[in-house]
C-alpha cells in the first residue's frame, strides 16, 4: 500500500512514491525563504541551510529500500572504498558498535562483506558487493527522481541558474578536498 503524497508537497516524478505522511507534515507548508533572522547571515549559513533543508526533504520524500543509516554506509563505502570499521565510523561520527552494527544488518542483506586487511591479519575490512552496488545506485536513482521532479517545477531560468550554482558548488567541493588534503599533509609532516 502506498501512502498518500503529501497536498502541499511538489509533485514527485512519475513512478517515484512519497514517503509516509508525518505529524511535521500536516502543518503548514514551510517556506523555502531563510528563517527569521537568516536574511542578515553570511552566504555560506544560508547556503548550508537550504542544502539541509532540500536534502532533508527529498529524504523525506525518497522510498528507501534500507533503512537511510544503512543507505549512508553504503555511500561511505563507495566513497572510500573497502574500509575498517573505525574508518567508517569516524566518517558516519558514530560509534564503533553503532556501525558495527549496521555493517552487520547489511552482511545479512549481503549487501557488504567482510575481508581480511591486507596490511593487518586481525582486523577486517568492509566492501560492497556487487548487490550493494546495485542497492545503492538504486537509492541514488530514487532521490535523482526526486529532485528532478522539483527541479522540473522551475522555469527555464531558474534551471538554468541551478547549472551556475552547480558549477559554483563543485568548485567549493574542489576547495574543500583541497584544504583537507593540505591539512592532512601538514598534520602529517608534524607527526
Amino acid at each position: 500500500m502506498k501512502p498518500d503524497h503529501h497536498p502541499f508537497a511538489p509533485p514527485l516524478a512519475s513512478g517515484a512514491a512519497p514517503a509516509r505522511a508525518t505529524h511535521a507534515q500536516s502543518a503548514a507548508p514551510r517556506s523555502a525563504a531563510a528563517p527569521h533572522g537568516a536574511a542578515d547571515s553570511p552566504v555560506g549559513a544560508q547556503l548550508l541551510d537550504r542544502i539541509v533543508r532540500l536534502n532533508r526533504w527529498v529524504a523525506h520524500h525518497t522510498t528507501w529500500a534500507v533503512p537511510l543509516a544503512q543507505a549512508r554506509v553504503l555511500s561511505q563505502l563507495s566513497d572510500l572504498g573497502p574500509s575498517r570499521i573505525g574508518d567508517l565510523a569516524r566518517a558516519e561520527h558514530c560509534s564503533q558498535p553503532t556501525l558495527t552494527t549496521l555493517v552487520q544488518r547489511l552482511q545479512e542483506q549481503a549487501l557488504v562483506e567482510r575481508t581480511p586487511d591486507p596490511d593487518d591479519a586481525r582486523a577486517t575490512r568492509i566492501s560492497l558487493t556487487p548487490a550493494g552496488r546495485r542497492a545503492l545506485a538504486r537509492l541514488r536513482h530514487e532521490r535523482a527522481q526526486v529532485i528532478d521532479s522539483l527541479i522540473q517545477a522551475l522555469d527555464p531560468a531558474q534551471r538554468h541558474g541551478l547549472q551556475d550554482a552547480l558549477r559554483a558548488l563543485s568548485g567549493l567541493l574542489d576547495a574543500a578536498y583541497r584544504q583537507a588534503s593540505s591539512q592532512a599533509n601538514q598534520t602529517s609532516q608534524v607527526n
